[in-house]
């Protein structure tokens, strides 16, 4: 029998299907009765003489983003596998998958002057319905009424929110349900940043909230090369223990000298004193919810952009509460890094991905759906004896100080999943003057590449080349 939860998920689609085949919506690409005006992919000059001259295939166009694991590296899975002697994996994979989604579920802390707002406003609401059921009640019981309800009512509208209890049993909850996912949406985060910019080779990184230190696992592998410096910053001591004994096991940690085999990895449970001191990337993953106020979210934000030499990558879970966390720190930055009225210098920083702007994002103000991304990534075999392919969903933002490369194109960003059709294509796209377009491509009004580009174009994925209207008289004979 189907659940409820997968009957939902399968009548949203069915709407969806419904809304973007019909032809309704598609009609909303016609003018008139005579012209049509559909859309056209108008591909990049260099990107086009590469596919006439077959130097690669449609499906490998430069703005495609193919993510190069599948789950967590050998040793890291192996250092799982040793410190899980001992214990029985199927209470503790139970467990974790509890931990996941009371993670995903997180909101933000609720701030004193929402409690006050709300709270004027619920007993305002007390006191005229306790006068519309009787004017003579006595003044200490309208007082308790009116006091009962609006404590109702304040629990139902603020959500409760209190720091997470990380215990040692947490940490290996989180450790074996979170760790893979985290490191597969690290990963392919990372990988963008080294296929965009192949000269660049981080030596030192900064991972704030590092939890297992996935980030250094991520970074390590992307890149394939030893780092001078990681400073791993975690309030939890129980998370460092477990990070450290995680290396040990992975012969990346010397137990008798208490230093690492990789030199230069350091576990600490606060910001380095030193504010001059900088890291090639600087990483805040799956942190800021974690944070219990917005001033010390926004203190974070700031100190970690101080922290920055070159990239600085903050990412979140893909819900509601996670994008607009991400889009706080967005917001931040490039408030910080805006010229003022008497600055006639030039931003010296910009969105290096997902955005193809540093306008406001479209999603942010004109729409009630996160702007977010998906990770395939497989599970451990050992724990469930077998692997089950799962998927995650995050939102993020990375940056880059300095100026943009004039190089460099800024290409539309698929934001939803494409619907391949018959002989047409829809794409959500995020463009560079930052709006949400949801295009119409139809094979007949496309060149054969530059449909096939669009055709291999994910969720995720860059399209390369401008979206533009092609204007067709139908009463000219083509």
């Amino acid at each position: 029998m189907i659940s409820a939860r997968k009957f939902r998920h399968l009548r949203r689609g069915l709407e969806y299907f419904r809304k973007y085949t019909s032809q309704a919506s598609t009609a909303e690409f016609y003018e008139d009765e005579n012209v049509k005006t559909v859309k056209k992919l108008e591909l990049d000059e260099k990107v086009a003489s590469d596919l006439e001259n077959r130097i690669y295939h449609p499906k490998k166009h430069p703005g495609v983003f193919r993510k190069k694991t599948d789950g967590l590296p050998l040793d890291l899975e192996n250092a799982m596998q040793k410190i899980l002697q001992g214990h029985k994996p199927l209470p503790l994979v139970k467990e974790g998958k509890k931990l996941c989604r009371q993670l995903w579920g997180r909101h933000f802390p609720p701030e004193k002057q929402d409690y006050v707002q709300k709270l004027e406003v619920e007993k305002l609401k007390a006191e005229t319905a306790i006068n519309e059921l009787d004017s003579n009640i006595d003044d200490k019981l309208a007082s308790e009424i009116e006091e009962k309800i609006v404590t109702k009512q304040l629990q139902d509208i603020i959500h409760p929110w209190h720091p997470l209890n990380v215990t040692p049993e947490t940490c290996l909850q989180y450790f074996i349900s979170r760790t893979p996912a985290e490191y597969c949406v690290l990963h392919k985060i990372l990988s963008e940043i080294q296929q965009t910019d192949p000269e660049f080779v981080p030596l030192t990184l900064f991972d704030f909230g590092s939890g297992i230190a996935s980030g250094y696992w991520a970074v390590r592998e992307v890149w394939k090369k030893p780092l001078k410096e990681v400073y791993n910053v975690d309030t939890n001591l129980n998370m460092n223990k477990l990070a450290q004994n995680i290396l040990h096991l992975a012969k990346h940690y010397d137990e008798n000298t208490q230093t690492t085999a990789e030199k230069g990895i350091f576990f600490r449970q606060f910001f380095p004193f030193s504010h001059e001191r900088t890291y090639d990337i600087v990483l805040s993953a799956f942190t800021l919810l974690e944070l219990p106020s917005f001033k010390e979210r926004v203190e974070a934000v700031a100190h970690l952009w101080s922290k920055t030499e070159n990239y600085l990558v903050i990412v979140e879970d893909g819900s509601n509460a996670g994008y607009k966390a991400v889009m706080e720190a967005r917001n931040l930055v490039i408030h910080l890094e805006t010229p003022g009225e008497n600055d006639t210098d030039k931003t010296e920083a910009y969105v290096a991905s997902p955005c193809p702007h540093e306008f406001v994002c479209p999603r942010f103000t004109k729409d009630n759906t996160p702007c977010n991304f998906e990770v395939n990534y497989l599970t451990p075999q050992f724990l469930e004896g077998k692997q089950v392919r799962q998927n995650h969903r995050y939102s993020y933002v990375v940056f880059k100080k300095g100026q943009r490369p004039a190089d460099r194109p800024q290409w539309s960003r698929c934001v939803r999943e494409s619907l391949l059709r018959n002989k047409h294509i829809h794409l959500h796209l995020c463009t560079p003057d930052g709006n949400i377009e949801n295009s119409i491509l139809f094979k007949q009004n496309n060149c054969r590449n530059a449909y096939r580009c669009a055709k291999y174009t994910s969720w995720g994925d860059l399209l390369p080349g401008k979206i533009k209207d092609h204007v067709k008289d139908e009463n000219k004979k083509s």
